[in-house]
């Protein structure tokens, strides 16, 4: 975050980063279960939930005045973890989809397979953690349910 704070932009994988306040601000048009579960309105969402995690930690620790050896060890500890946890499950996904779009299948199934899987993935992970989303107004009452949903059909 030094190097941000320089200027210096994050590229590749995360280039996200320089997207925070673009990605906090977004907003799911999902309506159905099938809009919900396409993997660009999941990117966004799991892009969404590490940025929200990212900027909220990143503010608070950047705006504290303790020394960094007790912000990192005591004061934020636990936050610098979630927010960790979220910034590598997002990049977990990415890489997954990377690879999925970057091979080439004998069987034209095996792709589908493995989206599903992806999607699967990342609807069972905004299913454990949302809360980011729907402070950040990402989620609109409703959400939970379509998100449910979504899971209950890509699992069937």
């Amino acid at each position: 975050m030094t190097k941000l704070a320089k200027g210096i932009k994050a590229k590749g994988v995360f280039s996200y980063i320089n997207e925070l306040d673009e990605l906090i601000s977004s907003v799911s048009e999902a309506k159905t279960t099938a809009e919900f579960s396409e993997i660009d309105h999941l990117h966004r969402a799991i892009a969404s939930r590490a940025a929200a995690k990212v900027k909220d930690v990143m503010t608070r620790f950047n705006s504290s005045k303790d020394k960094k050896k007790t912000k990192l060890n005591d004061k934020f500890a636990v936050d610098l973890i979630a927010m960790s946890r979220a910034h590598m499950l997002y990049l977990s996904f990415v890489f997954f989809r990377n690879n999925i779009e970057a091979k080439t299948y004998q069987n034209p199934k095996s792709k589908e397979v493995l989206y599903l899987l992806a999607k699967v993935f990342a609807l069972k992970q905004l299913s454990l953690d949302s809360v980011g989303l729907y402070e950040t107004g990402f989620f609109k009452p409703g959400s939970n349910a379509l998100l449910t949903e979504s899971l209950k059909e890509c699992l069937i």
